[in-house]
């Protein structure tokens, strides 16, 4: 169900590719880390053959994330053999997927028009939420409440955070965007913590959930998911991280738990 169309099905790799990296990183043994190297390149493949753009800016943000973050580790060595993969990949790309990624910065070049009307959708959306900025269409509605802006086109808006400003006004934005903060303040705090007291395990696992965060967070702007399972998945384990980091501190000094 979370994964009907290439675009949900891009997003569910995407959030889950940074814990496959995670397991990698975390692992010794040569083959299992061969097997892992496996499974990271066919869930990049799938998301190519997706042909979705957020999925490629997604994708794209996860690797330099982590060659950013890996640049002052002992995993550095991994940088350079990513990179000549990822040129020697570059000839099996078909040039219709660079065709597609175009249309990301040149919307009138998309022959399925879906660019243009995603464009004319946010607009609606934005002009709606000017109109409304209290209270919204209500849940699910708001299909409906473009439909009296634009026309009965029937089709969603391709943006979460527009999502919840249409149908809950801009007060249930605001605490979506408050709960989201908590998240991320919560992975950042179990980030810290777990490298200052040397758990590489949680450090690692914590560090996906923070990547997979913001690869939610980019693609939220081109999806209608806002009420799908892909973010509350991510966000239960980023709530959970705080009693886990509390129980590992606790092992650590020999307290009872």
């Amino acid at each position: 169900g979370l994964t009907n169309n290439p675009n949900d099905l891009a997003l569910m790799l995407n959030l889950i590719l940074p814990f496959c990296i995670a397991l990698f990183l975390y692992k010794r043994r040569t083959g299992i880390r061969l097997l892992l190297a496996m499974i990271i390149g066919l869930m990049v493949a799938a998301v190519v053959t997706t042909f979705s753009r957020a999925g490629f800016l997604a994708l794209a943000f996860i690797f330099l994330i982590y060659i950013w973050r890996l640049r002052t580790r002992p995993e550095r060595n991994i940088i350079p053999v990513f990179l000549i993969l990822c040129i020697l990949a570059l000839p099996f790309v078909p040039s219709s997927y660079y065709d597609r990624l175009s249309t990301i910065t040149d919307i009138d070049a998309d022959v399925t028009n879906s660019a243009q009307i995603r464009l004319r959708d946010t607009i609606t959306a934005i002009t709606y939420v000017a109109q409304h900025p209290l209270i919204g269409s209500g849940v699910g509605l708001n299909v409906l409440a473009m439909n009296e802006l634009r026309g009965e086109t029937w089709t969603q808006i391709h943006n979460i955070y527009l999502c919840y400003a249409v149908e809950l006004g801009l007060p249930g934005l605001i605490l979506f965007l408050i709960f989201f903060w908590q998240c991320i303040k919560n992975t950042r705090e179990a980030l810290e913590s777990s490298q200052k007291y040397g758990l590489k395990k949680l450090f690692l696992i914590s560090e996906a959930i923070m990547v997979s965060l913001f690869v939610f967070a980019i693609e939220g702007f081109f999806h209608p998911s806002a009420y799908q399972f892909n973010f509350y998945y991510i966000a239960g384990l980023a709530v959970a991280l705080k009693t886990v980091l509390e129980t590992e501190i606790k092992k650590l000094e020999g307290v009872p738990i």
